[in-house]
This record gives structure tokens, sequence and C-alpha cells, in this order.
């Protein structure tokens, strides 16, 4: 049909630190940051969201409750874009009722391809210093620090949607930009990850990048940035977080004088070895990785993100999950106050 649907979030106030993220006290979120159209229809193509609960205010948001929506396999409310603006503010308060991130996200991880494949995709907390996290449901992250977004979709051959005919849809369309005050070239954009998923698939998808990748999601870290590698007081040996294959091994001996890496290149991720710590003999450790999949293979229409789904009476549904991916080395302390902006384009 070629109708498009254009998309327009914006999260300010987005924070991270590579885990030594801490707080930021900004709360500027959808509401103020960014007050113009967060999504349009083009013809019969419409957009709504769903809901675990239902939004006392609905019609302040320019949204319209769908009262005919009953399914006997979920339990949900259905609030359709009222007219052709669907506002950041609905977006906004659709995932605040639902627990979701609104106007900050921080690192968590998908852990790696292991991980997902013997329990399905979760985000777990970022480590703090010698206090890393397990891959179980005791360290899953808070919801409300990434973003979750339940689409839901119609298209009709008549304006008066009498002639239903819904099909899968598309994201034909990506922009996603970060910005820094702090920085002349941020590249937090990188570390945004989606969540795909919808009743036949589920993926996993680097919005930035065109291609398939993988990231490494195991290491050593300096996160209370003193400028060296966190390390066990009891044994002097280097804290390994994360997710690796196999054993590792230290050096011998503890080493004899500090690392000399300057303070401009330093990062939770690249930090010195201190004098009396046993280092990490890094060319023993394998750290495992997770892969992603490339944001061209959406916008070629090879993919889909939303499809019929007998469980929404065969509305077209899908899910959009956006977090930072901690263990991406462009989520570093020097990209910490960034607000990016994410402009999505749908299509039948």
């Amino acid at each position: 049909m070629g109708l498009a649907i254009g998309f327009n979030v914006t999260l300010a106030g987005l924070v991270c630190g590579t885990f030594a993220w801490y707080s930021y006290a900004a709360r500027a979120g959808f509401e103020s940051f960014y007050q113009g159209t967060t999504a349009s229809t083009m013809g019969y193509l419409e957009i709504g969201l769903v809901s675990d609960y239902y939004l006392p205010e609905w019609d302040t948001f320019n949204l319209t409750l769908d009262t005919n929506f009953s399914s006997n396999y979920v339990h949900k409310y259905v609030y359709w874009c009222n007219g052709n603006n669907l506002r950041a503010t609905a977006i906004n308060a659709i995932a605040r009722l639902n627990g979701y991130g609104t106007n900050i996200i921080e690192p968590t991880t998908s852990g790696s391809d292991d991980s997902i494949e013997q329990n399905g995709f979760h985000l777990y907390r970022k480590p703090s210093m010698n206090n890393d996290y397990s891959i179980s449901s005791h360290d899953y992250a808070e919801k409300n620090a990434y973003v979750h977004i339940p689409f839901v979709f119609r298209t009709s051959r008549s304006d008066d949607g009498s002639e239903t005919m819904n099909s899968s849809v598309y994201l034909v369309g990506i922009n996603l930009y970060t910005s820094n005050s702090k920085m002349n070239n941020g590249q937090l954009h990188h570390a945004v990850r989606f969540y795909i998923n919808h009743l036949n698939d589920s993926y996993l998808v680097a919005p930035s990048h065109d291609d398939d990748g993988t990231n490494e999601v195991g290491g050593i870290l300096d996160l209370d940035l003193n400028g060296f590698y966190d390390y066990d007081e009891e044994s002097f040996k280097e804290t390994v977080y994360g997710e690796y294959e196999g054993t590792y091994e230290y050096e011998s001996s503890p080493r004899e004088s500090n690392g000399t890496l300057p303070e401009s290149e330093r990062t939770s991720f690249l930090a010195n070895h201190q004098k009396g710590v046993y280092a990490l003999d890094e060319s023993t450790l394998i750290p495992k990785t997770v892969s992603y999949t490339g944001i061209s293979k959406f916008t070629s229409r090879q993919y889909a993100v939303a499809v019929p789904d007998y469980r929404y009476n065969g509305l077209s549904y899908g899910e959009i999950t956006i977090y930072l991916e901690g263990w991406d080395k462009h989520v570093i302390d020097q990209e910490q106050e960034s607000k990016f902006n994410l402009d999505l384009s749908f299509s039948s």
C-alpha cells in the first residue's frame, strides 16, 4: 500500500556512564523537551497504543479508547490516535502508566546470545563496584530503566474503516542522532538498541548500524572511576564482570608499578592496572558476545515490526523496547547527560 506513518520520539535527559551511572536530576522528558507531532497518519493506515491499564484522561492526549476491543487472549486497553497527530505526551503517559521509562533511561544489558537462547530476552541491571549482576530474574533491570512501546496498527481501503485489510507493518525509515553539550561529536547513538517483538518473530536491532554485528558482554571495568581497574580487596585480583567462556588466569605476580594511561584516554572500559594488584591475563579471557541485526533489514522491508495478531482480533501488533546496551563501548562517562532524537516511519 505504501501508506506511511511518521513517528518522532525524543528522550530527553538520557543518562549513561558505562555502568558507572549514578543519577541525573533533570526531568525533561517527552512533555517539555519536544512538543511537536510524534506520529502522523497518511492514508488509511492508523496507529495506536496498547496499555495494560486504563488511562482515565485518554481524551486529553488526543487519543480515542477502542470500546469495541475485546479479546479472549489478552486483557488490554487499545487507544487509537484521534486525528493525524499521535502526541509525544500520549506515548509518555502510556509508558509511565505501565511503569516504563519516560524521560531517563540508563545502561542495561541483554546478556549474551547464550543467555537469550536459554532464558529468553530480558534486560539485566548494571553492576556496581565488585557487585556483578547475575543472569537471573533476581537481577532484572527495573522497568523504568528502559522504554517499552506496544504499537497497534489497522489498515483499511475506506476512510470510514469499513473495509479492513490489516497486514504486516514495516519500519521503512529511521533517523537516530544524539546531542551532547560536552562533546563535539557524541557517539552514544551507536549503543541504542531495539528489541522488536511480534507474534511471528523477535529481533535485537542496532538502529544506528546498517549491518549485523556483535559486541562483547564481559571484561574488566573501572566502575569507581579512580583510573584503575576494580579489584577484590581480599585477593588483590582484578574483578571480571559479565559473561565469558570457560575460565581465565591472572598474571603470576602483582604489578610493580601503576599504569600510565592518561586521564584523557580513560573510560570505564579502559583504565590502568594498579600497583600491588594481580592483573588479569587478558589473553586468557574470552568474553561472550551478543549479536544484533542491522537496521537495513527492516528499512528494506525484509523484516516486519508488526503483524496481524489473533490475540488482538487480527489487528497488526508489535512491541519496540528501546534501551542502552551498557557493554557497548560508546557508553562512556563523557556521554553523560546526552539527549537523542529518534524518528521512525512505518508503512504497511
